[in-house]
Protein backbone atom coordinates (compact mmCIF):
# COMPACT_ATOMS: atom_id res chain seq x y z
CA UNK A 1 0.00 0.00 0.00
CA UNK A 2 1.44 3.38 -0.97
CA UNK A 3 0.40 5.29 2.17
CA UNK A 4 2.52 3.08 4.44
CA UNK A 5 5.57 5.03 3.29
CA UNK A 6 4.12 8.15 4.94
CA UNK A 7 3.62 6.59 8.38
CA UNK A 8 7.16 7.06 9.75
CA UNK A 9 7.08 10.72 8.73
CA UNK A 10 3.72 11.31 10.39
CA UNK A 11 5.21 10.55 13.79
CA UNK A 12 7.21 13.77 13.50
CA UNK A 13 4.04 15.80 13.98
CA UNK A 14 2.84 14.10 17.13
CA UNK A 15 3.54 15.37 20.63
CA UNK A 16 4.67 18.80 19.50
CA UNK A 17 2.41 20.47 22.06
CA UNK A 18 4.35 21.98 24.93
CA UNK A 19 2.49 22.85 28.08
CA UNK A 20 4.07 25.29 30.52
CA UNK A 21 1.61 24.76 33.33
CA UNK A 22 0.44 21.62 35.06
CA UNK A 23 -2.68 20.08 33.57
CA UNK A 24 -5.07 17.60 35.11
CA UNK A 25 -5.68 14.13 33.77
CA UNK A 26 -8.97 15.07 32.09
CA UNK A 27 -7.28 17.79 30.03
CA UNK A 28 -4.38 15.52 29.11
CA UNK A 29 -6.77 12.81 27.93
CA UNK A 30 -8.72 15.38 25.90
CA UNK A 31 -5.50 16.44 24.17
CA UNK A 32 -4.64 12.82 23.39
CA UNK A 33 -8.15 12.17 22.04
CA UNK A 34 -7.89 15.20 19.79
CA UNK A 35 -4.45 14.21 18.54
CA UNK A 36 -5.59 10.66 17.77
CA UNK A 37 -8.74 11.91 16.02
CA UNK A 38 -6.67 14.24 13.85
CA UNK A 39 -4.25 11.44 13.00
CA UNK A 40 -7.11 9.09 12.16
CA UNK A 41 -8.69 11.71 9.91
CA UNK A 42 -5.42 12.37 8.09
CA UNK A 43 -4.85 8.66 7.54
CA UNK A 44 -8.36 8.23 6.16
CA UNK A 45 -7.76 11.12 3.74
CA UNK A 46 -4.53 9.48 2.58
CA UNK A 47 -6.23 6.11 2.27
CA UNK A 48 -9.10 7.40 0.14
CA UNK A 49 -6.96 9.54 -2.16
Amino acid sequence: MPYKNYLPRLRLFSHTFENREQIILRDYLALERTRLANERTLLSYIRTS
